[in-house]
């Protein structure tokens, strides 16, 4: 990475993105992080603990239904990080990054989800340089209705899977150490490229289901819905097609990936 280079997150309130701003700003001294957030208090509460931090990291308000803010937001931006909840908003704001000269665009994405798709088309379209990360799901997702409703005490409901089809499902926190790690080094290590991340196992639902009721000691409600998620059909999480995957984590930034029973035993 260069000395001082500025990196602008997008989605930096969300999962992934506050894990990533974490990452970013312990992983160099040098890089200065600009957060984009529609509620600037909120941000500014969320990363309060890095105050070791406190001179690396910048705040600028920005909504997607005011795409001026973003391109002020963008002023001395190196690199951009980009996801949000609206692919719509983000074909702008990839066309507005190209126009502000940055030099470099990571954006996680979904395999087969039309939306993220046609903005990974227009990112290509544009000529900047970028990194694609997608990952098949996430442990997070897989729990129903919101990773931060399962506890020991708690009903254990699921949803979005079939039975059948086998999923490497990575922690959200994988996928933030992994974007850190392509965002702090040299652009030309990842330049136009690709990543998809697996996760440690490769499970059925019911194998997981299992493996969540011997780990929590208690039974497990799993309501099947065989296309719910992402809009893919099953033949495209076919085993062939796991196996064709090409990164884990240790691989792409040195880390031993989290695994379902460190997940299941942090809730």
């Amino acid at each position: 990475m260069a000395p001082r280079e500025r990196i602008l997150v997008a989605g930096a309130t969300g999962r992934i993105g506050s894990n990533l701003v974490q990452e970013l700003l312990s992983q160099s001294s040098h890089t200065r992080v600009r957060v984009l957030a529609r509620n600037l208090a909120k941000a500014r509460a969320l990363f309060a603990q890095l105050s070791h931090a406190s001179r690396r990291i910048e705040y600028a308000w920005g909504s997607y239904d005011d795409l001026i803010s973003f391109a002020v937001a963008l002023i001395d931006v190196d690199r951009l990080f980009l996801l949000t909840t609206n692919q719509t908003a983000e074909l702008e704001m990839a066309k507005i990054a190209q126009a502000a000269g940055v030099q470099h665009i990571v954006k996680v994405s979904c395999p087969e989800a039309a939306g993220h798709m046609l903005v990974e088309e227009c990112i290509v379209s544009l000529g900047v340089p970028y990194t694609f990360l997608k990952a098949q799901i996430f442990m997070e997702s897989i729990l129903w209705p919101s990773n931060e409703s399962l506890r020991i005490d708690e009903a254990c409901n699921f949803s979005i899977l079939t039975q059948e089809i086998p999923i490497s499902a990575v922690s959200v926190k994988d996928i933030a150490s992994c974007a850190a790690s392509i965002l702090s080094s040299p652009i030309e290590m990842h330049k136009n490229m690709t990543h998809f991340i697996i996760g440690p196992e490769v499970l059925t639902s019911k194998q997981l289901t299992d493996k969540i009721r011997r780990t929590l000691g208690k039974s497990v409600l799993m309501d099947y819905q065989a296309e719910a998620w992402m809009g893919s059909e099953p033949q495209t999480l076919t085993m062939g097609k796991l196996e064709s995957l090409t990164l884990t984590t240790q691989e792409l930034c040195g880390r031993r990936p989290t695994s379902w029973d460190e997940f299941l035993q942090q809730r």
